[in-house]
């Protein structure tokens, strides 16, 4: 598997039309992430990292260099107004400053969805030097009949579909090692704490496997989030002329550690909510469904009222 991403970021993904390929590329009212390749959406997020990053340091560099000019051309023809001049660039430059820091952070954040897309990409490879019965068969092992896919006799080749298939095989895989590597943290913090004696019970050895479970509940949280997007992949592929995005039919209610250590031990039964659905009722699923349900569920769950 690839190197851990914070995927605390996912739930903020550019939307799905936001970066649809070219019009001569474009099939008619295909959902963006059906319509666009992997390919093309790593190099429009590698050139958006590119100009944030390069925009934060030339901001850095030409203004640095400018304060620092301009401080030195004070010290020697008016030493005595110095103090008023460092005190006034400070506030001068303060917000210049912070917006080369967002754009910085906007730059990383970009280099994550190009990771992101290079897995795709990856993925989709792989699919793409399949013939048309093996992808057939990759559908039906997923449990994916073509009669099933809406509007399949507007699109001309099954094959169009290996883009937003690769996508859901990418989050499937993440969403499994993310449960996995939860699962062998849970299960090594119980047996560390069941297994110490009355003595031995050190704050050291307490907060060490505080920090366990901490980790546990955080790579629980990312691999419902994960799974999540994984079940809208599988959806669009089943729905591929949908026009919105996960977050047009649902919202997650993400906590802190901190709430959901509070919620538990006051028994709160909001602390269990994960997904609530959009529409003229706020139902909502809690975690442990969330956990229990499989993919093809969640995506029939989401897309429960999707006519396209």
């Amino acid at each position: 598997m690839a190197e851990h991403l914070p995927l605390s970021l996912i739930p903020s993904q550019p939307r799905a039309n936001q970066f649809a390929r070219p019009f001569f590329y474009a099939r008619a009212n295909l959902n963006g992430y059906v319509s666009s390749s992997p390919q093309y959406r790593v190099m429009v997020h590698l050139c958006k990292e590119i100009g944030y990053k390069m925009f934060a340091v030339i901001t850095f560099i030409a203004f640095g260099a400018l304060g620092i000019t301009a401080l030195v051309f004070l010290s020697l023809s008016s030493p005595s107004h110095l103090p008023l001049a460092i005190v006034s660039l400070g506030f001068l430059l303060n917000p210049i400053f912070r917006v080369a820091i967002s754009s910085y952070r906007k730059g990383n954040e970009q280099e994550i969805f190009v990771k992101i897309e290079r897995g795709i990409a990856s993925e989709c490879k792989q699919l793409t030097q399949k013939k048309s019965d093996e992808f057939r068969a990759d559908l039906r092992m997923a449990g994916i009949m073509p009669y099933q896919i809406k509007g399949i006799d507007k699109i001309r080749r099954l094959d169009s579909l290996k883009a937003i298939f690769a996508r859901y095989i990418y989050w499937q895989k993440r969403a499994e090692h993310l449960r996995k590597s939860a699962q062998r943290i849970t299960h090594s913090s119980t047996a560390a704490r069941n297994g110490l004696k009355p003595h031995q019970l050190r704050p050291w050895t307490l907060s060490a496997i505080n920090a366990q479970r901490k980790e546990a509940l955080t790579l629980t949280k990312e691999h419902l989030i994960t799974k999540t997007r994984a079940a809208f992949m599988y959806g669009l592929i089943m729905h591929p002329f949908y026009q919105g995005d996960l977050e047009d039919l649902c919202h997650f209610h993400l906590q802190t550690i901190e709430q959901i250590y509070l919620d538990q031990t006051f028994a709160d039964p909001e602390a269990n909510k994960f997904l609530v659905f959009h529409g003229k009722r706020q139902i909502w699923i809690n975690k442990k469904e969330a956990q229990e349900i499989s993919i093809s569920g969640l995506a029939d769950r989401l897309f429960r009222h999707v006519k396209s």
